[in-house]
């Protein structure tokens, strides 16, 4: 076990090294952020500059705001165009999804490694944690449920780094978790004393992404441990997560019960019904499925 920590220690040290690029500038994602803030002063034409130098970029975002997942009625024609529709938020919620699939396409993942599964999960768990935000109090007005779509798309990036990297860590630690039992999470920390949230909160924060975010990565299995001013997004985080992992053979979330033991522990202070419904209208399964599949494909 010693070696296996010092092992898991080391990996976490030089994870830098290990950061793979993304697809862009790297000053995009942090610009980005900064200009979605409540106080932000930034302007759109100083976002739009930052993605046109990063070739190819703004024809993907195009492509993902015309897909069957927005469903719009018109065709978006220009950036600018996308922004005025869809908002800034979900335009850096595309980037950071372009972001993502690409950086982990450039990633050395063994040989039946589920990514396709995997980004289908963080879509699902963005959607939901959206629709969850929207409905119950955050206690804080530095994140958004915008914000908790993004820590969605980003929660599990860990889960690639350690399987791209460690790949024989990633084979132990997936078959110590079935003859278990037990969650992927608990397997980690039984196997080397790390779990793949922080991980992946190191890696967003190699990528310039905020700690309003990196911390809700981190703590999206422990929400308890977070700071007290985001344990309330992290209590959503961790909620969406669970949820998310229900829903493969599911048409729908309208009929979705949630359950009691998520409601009354993590999603404290909401309204169950209202709570329910904003689920179901922030995330239509079919949609979801649509848009992952798209991403892939870019």
């Amino acid at each position: 076990m010693r070696e296996r920590y010092e092992k898991a220690q080391a990996f976490l040290e030089n994870l830098a090294e290990k950061s793979p690029d993304l697809p862009f500038e790297p000053s995009l994602l942090p610009d980005l952020f900064a200009s979605t803030a409540e106080d932000s002063i930034k302007s759109m034409e100083h976002i739009g500059k930052l993605v046109e130098q990063s070739q190819g970029l703004a024809s993907r975002i195009l492509r993902l705001a015309n897909s069957a997942y927005y469903g719009m009625q018109t065709k978006v024609s220009s950036l600018g165009h996308a922004v005025r529709i869809l908002g800034l938020r979900e335009v850096r919620n595309i980037i950071l999804q372009l972001g993502m699939s690409s950086a982990v396409a450039r990633m050395p993942l063994p040989k039946g490694f589920p990514f396709e599964k995997l980004w289908e999960h963080q879509l699902f768990t963005a959607s939901i944690a959206r629709g969850a935000g929207k409905a119950m109090p955050l206690n804080t007005k530095e994140i958004s449920p915008d914000d908790l779509y993004a820590a969605g798309l980003l929660h599990d990036m860990g889960k690639t780094m350690l399987a791209a990297y460690c790949p024989g860590d990633w084979i132990a630690i997936n078959d110590l978790a079935t003859c278990e039992g037990i969650p992927f999470h608990q397997a980690e920390e039984n196997y080397w004393g790390l779990d793949h949230a922080v991980v992946g909160a190191r890696l967003l924060t190699f990528w310039g992404i905020p700690v309003k975010l990196t911390e809700l990565v981190s703590w999206h299995h422990l929400p308890h441990h977070a700071k007290p001013e985001y344990q309330a997004p992290a209590r959503v985080l961790a909620a969406a997560n669970l949820l998310a992992h229900n829903v493969d053979h599911m048409p729908s979330l309208d009929d979705f019960d949630l359950p009691e033991s998520v409601t009354s522990t993590l999603l404290m202070g909401a309204d169950p019904e209202k709570l329910q419904e904003s689920i179901a209208a922030n995330c239509n399964v079919d949609r979801v499925r649509s848009m992952a599949k798209t991403v892939m494909e870019q």
